[in-house]
């Protein structure tokens, strides 16, 4: 995975800054978050996005390439209850946790790819597969959020169904079919 740490900073009025592209327009945003400058290429720059949700694809020569968005994992090492339902939870959630980065990572595999490939490909994995990793980055966020406001194994344990990782592909399969349905409806009202 690529280090970005500081990606395609750049000095804009004396101004140390981060590119970001927000509805398709690469600007730039000061320290204090405000908006300083508008397209980075103008000033030479080889990143070609990073968007509001931090999904950020970087040429590599003439081809784009996704990478995933990162996802800060909750410490569960902290959880009330004995041994045995500490590590049942943990397991638990480390097998829901290590599905979800396998669909995201597959998806990044996929549209990076369908990228190598160019012409009709990547128009397949920007319209149909990345809004499937976005999904899939989205329920990792979910997750996460939720283990926040977790104290104690026999919750999980108690709940453990809702962390089957059925319920979420179930979820993005919904809302894939969601969104399609919406698409096709508007080349309809065409």
């Amino acid at each position: 995975m690529i280090n970005l740490k500081r990606v395609a900073d750049a000095i804009v009025n004396g101004q140390e800054v981060d590119w970001k592209t927000v509805r398709h327009q690469h600007v730039a945003f000061g320290e204090g978050g405000g908006l300083i400058a508008g397209n980075p290429k103008v000033f030479g720059n080889k990143y070609k996005d990073i968007n509001s949700k931090g999904n950020i694809s970087k040429n590599k020569g003439d081809r784009k390439m996704v990478v995933r968005r990162e996802i800060k994992k909750v410490d569960l090492s902290n959880l009330k209850g004995s041994e045995k339902q500490k590590k049942w939870a943990n397991d638990i959630i480390n097998s829901v946790r290590n599905s979800v980065d396998n669909m995201i990572e597959s998806r990044v595999k996929k549209i990076n790819d369908l990228y190598e490939k160019g012409g009709d490909h990547e128009i397949y994995a920007k319209e149909e597969i990345e809004p499937e990793k976005e999904l899939w980055e989205d329920v990792s966020e979910q997750l996460e959020s939720t283990l926040k406001k977790i104290d104690s194994a026999v919750q999980i344990i108690e709940n453990r169904n809702l962390f089957k990782i059925e319920r979420f592909e179930s979820y993005v399969n919904k809302e894939m079919f969601k969104a399609k349905n919406k698409k096709h409806e508007k080349l309809l009202e065409r």
